[in-house]
């Protein structure tokens, strides 16, 4: 047909679950009330600003973190590294994390302040975690 257009048919997109900038965008569509009734709205500002600030400063060759809200409207970041379960309590108003990581075989708990918005804060994170990844990777030896 001569003038006529052609649509054509676009691929699915397959996006990764652990995307953090996704998962940030849809964790914005939280509204107060969202828990039952109780949980407070991220601020989409302070989403936007760790959005960008994980991007620059996050080791992108370490395991990305699952990300879930809090009641508090804050960030609850976790990694699952073989027997290791970390995880970073994230108070996006101060700009801080609590990081935590129980030892499975001593019981000893690695436990962290992390300045999110220096990056000091940053290579802590990525430190501790490139740790955990060195020794899930010795023991599968």
């Amino acid at each position: 047909m001569r003038g006529s257009i052609r649509r054509k048919k676009s691929k699915p997109v397959i996006l990764d679950p652990l995307d953090v900038p996704t998962r940030l965008k849809e964790l914005s569509k939280l509204q107060d009330g969202w828990l039952n009734g109780r949980g407070i709205a991220l601020n989409r500002s302070h989403l936007l600003w760790f959005s960008d600030i994980f991007e620059e400063n996050y080791d992108h060759s370490l395991p990305r973190p699952f990300l879930f809200p809090t009641a508090e409207g804050g960030l609850q970041a976790e990694w699952l590294i073989d027997v290791y379960s970390a995880s970073m309590n994230i108070d996006l108003f101060k700009k801080i994390g609590v990081y935590t990581c129980p030892d499975p075989l001593s019981q000893d708990i690695d436990e962290a302040i992390l300045d999110l918005n220096e990056i000091q804060g940053w290579k802590t994170l990525n430190q501790k975690l490139t740790v955990l990844t060195n020794k899930n990777n010795n023991e599968s030896s």
